[in-house]
């Protein structure tokens, strides 16, 4: 079964005509000067490991800080890992509503299964 390797929650990622990835704006702390806030753009670049040409299905999932799922993307295709078993994979979260400052989780699932998590603190800017 394939791992995830790497998470990142960026302003844009993308993989070249060579497949090297790239990742740009990295963060993980937002900040806001009301709620509930509204983030236009959010890119999760998530970085796959397993086994040659093996089939991966991924989703996204935001919670908030009590643990409630407040978006989940739904997976189009599964993901094809390369000749040397690694893969790239970006999901766009767009206007994501954040209704009270906190630390939410970003969350990779695959195959029903929490694959990797990643903390998004939302903090009202002072």
């Amino acid at each position: 079964m394939a791992e995830v390797a790497h998470v990142f929650t960026c302003d844009q990622a993308y993989e070249d005509d060579r497949g090297q990835p790239s990742v740009i704006g990295m963060f993980d702390h937002v900040r806001a000067a009301a709620f509930p806030f509204t983030q236009p753009r959010i890119v999760v670049a998530v970085q796959i490991a397993g086994h040659r040409h093996e089939r991966c299905d991924l989703s996204v999932e935001v919670l908030d800080p009590q643990h409630h799922v407040v978006l989940s993307t739904d997976n189009e295709a599964p993901v094809l890992l390369s000749d040397i078993g690694q893969g790239f994979v970006t999901v766009t979260l767009t206007d994501t509503v954040f209704e009270t400052p906190g630390r939410y989780t970003v969350r990779i699932m695959s195959e029903g299964r929490v694959a990797a998590s990643k903390p998004l603190v939302v903090e009202h800017e002072s």
